[in-house]
């Protein structure tokens, strides 16, 4: 999926936030409704939910984390479309591991310069390069993200039932084969009587 066209679905997102912070909608029918106007693929539907209830179900946590970063001002009254582009970025560096961090700062500081005011560009890139220290991502490594998805999607290797060792035959009058045969019927047949010629 190419990152440009990943802009809409973060858009999407984005007002389906605004929506349940300023409407009072329910995260669902928010992000329904914002998935059918943008309108979005499936792919990108999928992956505007994922990033919606993702930042709605860690708002507590991403919150605790955003808040410190911005000592200066109360984070209540930030601009509501500042805060939730803030929130999306905050989950895409924490819980979204194959999304290179340059990608979702720029896109955070894009889509706030086309929804937000002139200084919210710069206030969401300052906020974010903070975060980015604490991140996962910290010392984002490409190749080994890489790595892990490839190591991901390998098949397991193929099944390979056990072996059991052979046991010795059975003695036709041990104790084993009379056990056996009161237990199920059967019957263990000598070295004389394979030999018995058939009446």
């Amino acid at each position: 999926m190419a990152i440009a066209e990943r802009r809409s679905a973060r858009e999407a997102v984005l007002r389906a936030l605004y929506e349940v912070e300023i409407g009072g909608s329910t995260p669902e029918s928010a992000l329904t409704n914002a998935c059918e106007q943008a309108p979005l693929s499936l792919e990108l539907e999928v992956f505007a939910m994922e990033l919606g209830l993702g930042v709605l179900n860690n708002l507590a946590k991403i919150d605790g984390l955003l808040e410190p970063l911005i000592p200066d001002y109360s984070y209540s009254r930030l601009a509501a479309v500042d805060r939730n582009m803030l929130r999306i970025a905050a989950f895409e560096l924490f819980y979204m591991e194959s999304i290179p961090p340059a990608v979702t700062i720029d896109e955070a500081v894009d889509i706030a310069r086309k929804y937000s005011m002139v200084e919210s560009a710069k206030f969401v890139n300052g906020v974010l390069g903070q975060l980015l220290l604490i991140s996962p991502k910290a010392h984002w490594d490409a190749s080994k993200v890489l790595s892990d998805l490839v190591e991901k999607s390998e098949p397991s290797a193929p099944f390979q039932p056990e072996i059991e060792e052979v046991e010795e035959p059975l003695e036709a009058n041990s104790e084993k084969a009379k056990m056996l045969t009161k237990l199920s019927g059967w019957v263990i047949k000598t070295e004389s009587d394979s030999h018995a010629e058939v009446p």
